[in-house]
Order: C-alpha cells, then sequence, then structure tokens
C-alpha cells in the first residue's frame, strides 16, 4: 500500500488526474476548497 500527501485542493486535483487511486482520504477544510467540493469535483 503506498500512501500520498497534498498540502492544497489545486495540487490534489492535479496529482489525482495523474494516478488512479482506489481510495482518497480529504480534510473537510483543505486548504483552497471544502473536502466535499472537491469529492464532488473529482466524481464527475
Amino acid at each position: 500500500m503506498e500512501a500520498s500527501v497534498c498540502d492544497n485542493a489545486n495540487s490534489a486535483l492535479e496529482f489525482i488526474h495523474q494516478q488512479n487511486f482506489d481510495l482518497l482520504l480529504t480534510d473537510q477544510s483543505i486548504s483552497g476548497r471544502l473536502g466535499s467540493d472537491l469529492a464532488r469535483h473529482i466524481r464527475n
């Protein structure tokens, strides 16, 4: 198992689009965006 860490929503989005993930854990108040908004953006 590997873990990756991003310090803000924008870098997380960039990283997620470069990799395939089975699980995403996010803080509800990740810097730059709400965690729920980040998850919604990834699903769409």
